[in-house]
């Protein structure tokens, strides 16, 4: 079904606040954050998001909407909420964007996708320009890999496995000793569930 490039960017900011805050903005919030005059005009792309089959509203409760993904389940559109560099802070993303995942890996769980920049996280099979898909969920089976935020604010990607009080943090890079790092020291960003890379042609 064809949306234009207004409602294309109003269904990927509702995508987005609904993963970042849980809930859909007001529509004088859209109206605000789109630079509109008016949310009638709001009013008017949402009925249309609507009628296209791509939302769908209750009338009787403030901003009860929500998204319908595809029924073919091929791929669903997922917020990109930032971008990913080894040793830095997240930089979140101000502006609502999304990229396209497979449904069979994106699953059913609330997910987000952060971009990768530099080459800071090579040794993590990462590169530039990958997008990390992740389910925002802050527990974590032995094993599983995830994005995580150091103590000093920094962000890492690795997989995890208890020890104690503590957790053992392994690296892709062979050879590279776990670190063991107080639970308490760490915050899970995501789980990671899907790496996306863009493949350049070769000359």
């Amino acid at each position: 079904m064809f949306l234009t490039k207004r409602q294309s960017q109003l269904l990927d900011h509702l995508r987005h606040c609904l993963a970042v805050q849980g809930y859909a903005p007001s529509l004088e919030e859209i109206a605000a954050h789109f630079e509109l005059s008016s949310v009638g005009t709001v009013h008017k792309h949402l009925k249309a998001l609507e009628d296209k089959g791509f939302i769908r509203r209750q009338w009787n409760r403030s901003r009860a909407i929500e998204i319908i993904e595809p029924a073919d389940g091929r791929a669903r559109r997922v917020p990109l909420v930032g971008w990913l560099q080894g040793g830095h802070p997240i930089e979140r993303m101000q502006n609502s964007s999304s990229v396209s995942v497979p449904e069979d890996l994106a699953g059913r769980e609330a997910t987000v996708a952060l971009q990768v920049r530099g080459r800071s996280l090579h040794d993590e099979c990462l590169d530039e320009g990958d997008y990390v898909v992740m389910a925002r969920r802050d527990q974590i089976r032995d094993g599983e890999t995830a994005v995580l935020v150091m103590a000093d604010g920094s962000a890492q990607v690795r997989s995890l496995q208890s020890s104690g009080e503590n957790v053992l943090l392994h690296s892709r890079r062979n050879g590279q000793v776990p670190v063991s790092v107080p639970r308490c020291d760490i915050r899970i960003e995501g789980v990671v569930v899907a790496i996306l890379r863009r493949m350049s042609p070769v000359n």
